[in-house]
């Protein structure tokens, strides 16, 4: 039953009248019914279980907390968190959505970052590519740096959707830029400006329109963004080169 709702609150909840959440519900229960988990479930829940849908423990700290307890027992398998890989199958916005809030309110926790930097089934990747250029805004320097490594492989890769992919790359990169214009650390923003603007010249006319498009906006925004933060510090000749 605790495998059961911590795939629960990773998903907003497990729609059982859909036939595909009820064949990976009964791949994580081994067995082919879940009826006789209805009464733990509940008194878990703390409310009634229905036919069709197994509801998130509430609120959405006191179910964080949980699943992270749940994942730490299966952390230190090779192949990775099998609870979360379900969990981008079952609900892929939903599984980003909980990690997103996992990396918020617990940012030093090794199994929350663990279960973000758990590689989905191709059918997911773009939704986790935005989950990760998302996260860049929150987690720690060193951090940032493992996303975009992330993110540079999955959008260098042979995936179904590689133009999408390097947009969410770009963005990533506008995103890092912001952030360390924010944080006046100048030098690694323009280092990592000089990168969107190499993308942005390796990428012409090898991407869709619109894709060539999100990315030179990218490269635009995180310009626009350290031009302005180097005015405010006094930085005008720097400014200048932008």
């Amino acid at each position: 039953a605790r495998t059961v709702l911590a795939l629960a609150s990773l998903c907003g909840g497990l729609d059982l009248s859909q036939p595909h959440v009820k064949t990976l519900l009964r791949e994580v229960l081994g067995k082919p019914s879940w009826r006789a988990e209805k009464p733990q479930l509940a008194l878990m829940c703390g409310r009634p279980i229905g036919s069709d849908l197994i509801p998130p423990l509430e609120p959405d700290l006191l179910a964080e907390y949980f699943v992270l307890d749940e994942l730490v027992d299966s952390s230190e398998l090779e192949e990775g968190l099998p609870l979360v890989r379900l969990a981008w199958r079952v609900s892929a916005s939903s599984c980003a959505h909980a990690l997103y809030r996992m990396a918020v309110d617990f940012p030093e926790n090794d199994t929350a970052w663990k279960a973000i930097l758990q590689q989905p089934e191709t059918d997911s990747l773009e939704t986790w590519a935005i989950l990760l250029k998302n996260l860049i805004v929150v987690v720690s320097a060193e951090r940032r740096l493992v996303l975009i490594d992330r993110l540079t492989v999955i959008a260098s890769g042979s995936s179904p959707a590689p133009s999408t992919l390097r947009v969410h790359l770009a963005q990533a990169l506008r995103n890092l830029t912001i952030a360390r214009s924010n944080e006046k650390d100048f030098a690694l923003a323009r280092g990592t400006l000089d990168e969107l603007l190499l993308m942005v010249t390796r990428t012409a006319g090898d991407e869709r329109p619109e894709s060539a498009d999100a990315i030179r906006r990218a490269c635009a925004g995180a310009g626009t963004k350290l031009f302005a933060a180097l005015l405010s510090n006094g930085r005008v000749l720097e400014a200048q080169e932008i």
